[in-house]
Order: structure tokens, then sequence, then C-alpha cells
């Protein structure tokens, strides 16, 4: 069992003639079955492997995973069978059934189906909701967009009750000394101590003196996310909008870019070494100014970086001949595997090839991006336009 789980992972076709050998030998029980099943599906359907959907329908439904339910789903998406799809998606237990991402297949495989009056009906509920399936379904039926913005509402009295907080002095002082990871450390301590309403006003005095990154964290933290303004400010604005035009990209992706990347957080570390606001890697920083050698004193500097990020942007755009949805995959996950998945995919419209992107952190980033991306065009003016391309256009081989 052990065994074949590792094998699946490496060699697809090796592991499951493997595993035909292994059960004239070995009597596997059921639990052991299982766990394979598990292991062989998920490997297998992120591969587009054509014996995918045979294991899938293996797994049984008390071990269904919600990385399970994605790739049964997707399996048939990838067919645009839209009868299995709707076969698929009703077998689910209820509890995956009502949620917003299989609500929106569903309807969609009504509509395709000629029911119109049920699909309609269900896109109409997911459109009031401020979501990426809720834009997708907007642009679906023709319905406005519903941003659900309701800012909160404070007062001076508390404002000035609240600063009086030493925490929270403290917390703004060595902001505005740029010693930004004391200045969070004192943050934190001040929330410790804070009612979740004084936390909704330190978030508002924290995006009044450009402390966005902490306004955002602490609606995050008390549950209330339908301020739009506080939750998706126009941070950095003139110098993403100057680098934008530079490049001739789109300011409103930007905005999503930076604001998925690092919630505008200028001194932002991943683990994996990236960088900044709009997180540039340094061997990508050193590839766009061909330097051999990038400082992190550099790339924390908002100015540096905003130019790096939209640069790339721009060169992954170009890249992929101006398809938006493929330079925000390659922006997360690098274009050789964009490449890759092109390769191994037919065409397919880009909501259901956004669907079926192998890696969960990059299908989520996407999906993520693209409506911030909605958000921040309401915000600057621009037509309410992406996602109604989103849900016509075709992703196909490059």
């Amino acid at each position: 069992t052990y065994g074949v789980k590792r094998l699946i992972l490496r060699d697809q076709n090796r592991a499951l003639k493997s595993y035909k050998q292994g059960k004239g030998v070995f009597n596997f029980n059921n639990e052991q079955e299982q766990q394979i099943a598990l292991k062989f599906s998920l490997a297998l359907a992120s591969k587009n492997h054509k014996s995918a959907n045979e294991w899938l329908q293996q797994v049984e439904d008390n071990n269904l995973t919600d990385n399970i339910v994605q790739w049964k789903i997707a399996d048939v998406l990838r067919k645009q069978d839209w009868p299995s799809i709707k076969t698929e998606l009703l077998s689910l237990p209820e509890y995956y059934q009502q949620k917003q991402q299989w609500k929106y297949w569903y309807a969609r495989s009504l509509l395709e189906a000629g029911d119109e009056a049920q699909g309609r009906a269900i896109m109409e509920k997911l459109a009031d909701k401020r979501h990426y399936y809720g834009f997708l379904a907007a642009s679906v039926i023709n319905a406005p967009i519903s941003y659900q913005n309701n800012p909160i509402s404070v007062a001076e009295a508390e404002k000035r009750q609240l600063f009086k907080h030493l925490a929270g002095k403290r917390a703004f002082e060595l902001f505005h000394l740029k010693r930004y990871h004391h200045a969070r450390k004192e943050w934190n301590y001040w929330m410790s101590e804070l009612t979740d309403r004084e936390q909704l006003v330190a978030a508002k005095l924290a995006n009044e003196i450009g402390w966005y990154d902490r306004a955002i964290f602490a609606l995050s933290q008390v549950g209330y996310l339908d301020d739009v303004d506080l939750r998706f400010p126009l941070a950095f604005d003139k110098e993403i909008n100057r680098h934008a035009t530079k490049y001739a990209i789109n300011p409103a992706w930007a905005f999503a870019i930076a604001r998925r990347e690092s919630s505008f957080m200028s001194d932002a570390n991943s683990p994996v070494g990236a960088k900044g606001l709009m997180q540039v890697m340094p061997a990508t920083a050193k590839q766009l100014t061909k330097r051999k050698r990038i400082s992190t004193k550099y790339l924390l500097d908002s100015k540096n970086n905003i130019n790096l990020g939209t640069k790339y942007l721009k060169k992954l755009l170009d890249k992929h001949k101006g398809n938006q949805v493929l330079a925000t995959a390659a922006y997360n996950a690098g274009p050789y595997r964009v490449k890759r998945w092109l390769k191994s995919a037919n065409s397919l419209p880009a909501d259901i090839w956004i669907e079926t992107i192998p890696f969960y952190e990059t299908r989520e980033y996407v999906k993520s991006v693209m409506a911030y991306q909605q958000i921040y065009q309401n915000k600057v003016g621009q037509p309410a336009q992406l996602f109604e391309q989103l849900a016509r256009k075709n992703i196909t081989q490059l």
C-alpha cells in the first residue's frame, strides 16, 4: 500500500500496473484499498489521465474530501459532458451541493440542457454574492454585479477613545518609523486586548494612515467582510497607476495581484523567498533588471517592487498573447507549468479551464485575482466586463 501510493506520484502507468499485479499476491483490506483509491484518484485526475474517472468513482462517500469532489467534477467538466456533470453533482452529499462553487456548475448544467427557468433561478441567487462564482453567475445571465458594500460607520469619539491605548500608540509610532516588524507585534498585542467593535475601529484608523494590511487582516479576523473600501483599498495608487500605464497593463489587474499577493504589506516575505508588495522572486528581478545581484532592500522598496511586478505581468501577458487568465496563472505557478497544462488540455471555456487547473493554490489564486480585479475595475470606474469576457472566452493551446 505504501509503495504504490508513493509510486503513483512519480509514474502513473507503472503504479497502475504494479497495483494490478499486487492484487494477485496480497489481500488488501477495504481500508487499504480506500487509501490507494484516494491517492490514485487525485494523482491521475491532476494529470488528466484516462483512468482518473474509474478511480474517482471507487472513493466511498464517507471518504470524500474537498479535493476528491473537486476532481470528480473537474474530470467531467473537461469533457463538457453536461448530462454527466449534472448527474455527478446530484450524487454528491448535500453538504457539497450547497457550496456556491457546485451550485454554479449545477446551474450551468441546467442551462446547457435547456432548463432555462431552473438554471436561471439558481444563477440569480448566486449573482447576489460578492464572490468569484457570484460574478460568474451575473455574467452568464447578464445581471448587474452585486458588490454588497456596507462601510463601517465610526464616530470620532470612538477613534479618540481607542487611541488612548498605549499599545496602539506604540504600534502606530513604529509604523511611521517604518519599523514594520515591531509595529505588527505591538498591533497584535493591541488586538488581543480589544473587543470586536474596537478592532473594527482600529481597522478604520489603520486604513486612514495607510497601514492597509492591518485593516484588511483585522476585518477578516472579526469576520466583517462587507466594507469593500477597507478590504480593497487603492493602496500605492500613484505608483501602481504610473507603472501600469508605463507597461500598458490594466491597473485594476495590478491592484488585484498586489492585494492577493501581500494585502499591500510592503515588507512581505514568503517561505520560498518572494518579496514585497507584488511578491517578486529575486531570480525574476535579476532577469528583469539584467543585474547579477539584487538586494533584499532593493526588492522591499515599494517603488522598485511595483515596477518589477508590473513589468513581469506585461512580459507574461505578451508571452500568452494577451490572455490575462493564463498570465495570472503563470504569475503564481510559473510560465513553464502553464505551458505544460495547456499541452494536456483541449480548447476549453475559460471558467472550465480555471476549474481544472491541477494546482489547488494556483486554481484558487486565479479565482481570487479575477474577483479582486472585478472589484478594482468598479472602484477605478472601468466598465464591468471582466467576467463577461471570462464566461465567453476559450482557452486554447498556444
